[in-house]
């Protein structure tokens, strides 16, 4: 029988997109609101770490993965000193742009029949019937934003780098058409640059300064800079009524390389029950209530890991403690990676 109920979602970002394009693959009718347009850049590591074939499968996004960088190590650089320890990843990780990301994603959802509306800003966010929020992460700790640019012309030391600094980390990962992503989280400080040398501000406050200077050496795109205030994380799935996918779920330290794949893995824990609404087969309360269960069985587990670990990588004493563990191990990547994804 040919799907009737109509599923709206609220925001389209990974989780918003991919959902939607599923559904559409499944002819239930999908409105899709978007308060930005396309394409846009977001503040992302755009490194995607722990995404397994049965999602990619079940979502269909082997074509819109197949063009992006495969990354299998890490190194990791304390203040400004040398690289400290390079390490194997568990499983190759994934490096592509949101820019380009989302856009394709955008473009095949419309070419799939749903109705995508952009530049539409949606005041009304209460729980409906047939609604999905997938509207990002909550604006809640002032004390923390993201910053992020683009640049060429840089040279890795390993395919991933990873600096810790003071109240800060930063993350380098190659995507496409020779670029490197630049993304950081810094306790917020009262400098007044704007723009990517606000990013390079930063990285000097927290003590980074040789990194600072190997990025303003590189051709930045200024275009792609970005930034987001109020960032804050969530040891579990947040409550609230009706489905939250994504960062609206629940939101996941960024030094995991995580939040990507938890986009798509949140979209893909909707999917079944939604399918099953659309159909007639359950009403919308146990629809929510199956979708919560679902995400909560899979994400609350890594969430709180990576809550409890999150100061181990911020804070300059421990950060010292694990500059000094280094040699010996540590940190322990591969069971880190079981337990964070």
């Amino acid at each position: 029988m040919r799907p009737s109920r109509q599923i709206e979602i609220i925001g389209g970002g990974l989780a918003g997109l991919s959902l939607g394009l599923a559904l559409r693959r499944s002819d239930v009718p999908v409105a899709l609101f978007e308060a930005g347009q396309y394409p846009r850049h977001r503040v992302c590591g755009e490194f995607i770490a722990g995404l397994d074939e049965s999602t990619i499968g079940n979502l269909g996004l082997g074509p819109f993965l197949a063009g992006a960088h495969r990354h299998h190590e890490v190194a990791w650089v304390f203040g400004n000193g040398p690289v400290q320890r390079r390490q194997r990843l568990p499983e190759p990780a994934l490096g592509l742009s949101r820019h380009r990301l989302d856009a394709a994603l955008a473009a095949a959802f419309v070419e799939a029949g749903g109705r995508l509306h952009t530049a539409t800003r949606v005041a009304d966010l209460e729980a409906r019937e047939g609604r999905v929020l997938c509207t990002g992460r909550r604006r809640a700790n002032p004390g923390w934003m993201g910053l992020k640019f683009h640049v060429r012309g840089l040279s890795l030391t390993s395919d991933l780098e990873l600096h810790l600094g003071d109240q800060c980390y930063v993350g380098l990962a190659p995507i496409e058409d020779d670029r490197v992503n630049v993304c950081g989280l810094f306790a917020r400080r009262p400098l007044c640059a704007k723009g990517p040398n606000l990013l390079l501000g930063y990285l000097q406050a927290a003590g980074l300064t040789a990194l600072a200077e190997r990025l303003a050496g590189a051709a930045i795109d200024a275009t792609s800079f970005c930034a987001v205030a109020g960032v804050d994380f969530d040891a579990g799935i947040a409550a609230g009524a009706g489905p939250r996918l994504g960062d609206a779920a629940g939101v996941t330290p960024p030094f995991t390389g995580n939040g990507m794949a938890m986009a798509f893995q949140s979209a893909e824990c909707a999917l079944p029950h939604l399918r099953e609404y659309a159909r007639g087969a359950v009403d919308w309360t146990v629809t929510s209530d199956r979708i919560a269960q679902s995400l909560s069985s899979r994400f609350n587990r890594r969430l709180r890991s990576a809550t409890l670990l999150h100061p181990w990588i911020l804070r300059p004493a421990r950060q010292r403690w694990l500059r000094a563990a280094a040699p010996f191990g540590f940190p322990p990547l591969r069971p880190l990676y079981a337990l964070l994804h």
